[in-house]
């Protein structure tokens, strides 16, 4: 039995529309990768570098974690304690030796984060204040150390005093 012309004109179109959506589909997804790829700018070895975390020793700030490739600047006081189970995502020096911004992520909203980080001051010998439920100040003879603990962000600003 033969096909009449008109349906095998109306069978090519529906391939040739078939294999144009797929063109414009491939061509869309290579444009994707690419722009990723630009955008990421990370290599596999950054991508796995050690990352800089708050360790639970209430007056270390050494590296532990490794989702994120951000490190404390160089001259960072070592006696400013760090929150726990948070992972530093900036770092930055607002003047050489004398002060410092970080930017903390937390992957869980812990209830009474505020005070856990306030006994952790008190614990490192500051003087602490906690002027409103995400406000943290302590202070001691050299540094004073504001925390905005709001999370997933922790916002810390370290400023030598004299």
């Amino acid at each position: 039995m033969s096909v009449p012309p008109s349906r095998k004109r109306a069978r090519l179109a529906d391939r040739s529309g078939d294999l144009c959506r797929v063109a414009l589909g491939l061509a869309g997804a290579a444009l994707m990768v690419a722009s990723l790829s630009a955008c990421g700018g990370e290599d596999a070895e950054a991508a796995s570098a050690p990352a800089a975390s708050a360790s639970s020793d209430a007056g270390s700030n050494q590296s532990e974690d490794s989702r994120s490739s951000v490190q404390l600047p160089e001259g960072f006081p070592e006696d400013a304690p760090l929150p726990e189970g948070a992972t530093l995502e900036t770092a930055d020096v607002l003047a050489a030796g004398t002060a410092w911004r970080l930017r903390y992520i937390v992957d869980i909203d812990e209830e009474g984060r505020v005070d856990k980080y306030s006994k952790r001051l008190r614990d490192a010998g500051f003087d602490v204040s906690t002027p409103s439920d995400v406000n943290v100040t302590g202070t001691n003879d050299t540094w004073r150390v504001d925390a905005v603990i709001r999370p997933p962000l922790i916002d810390f600003q370290v400023i030598k005093l004299n």
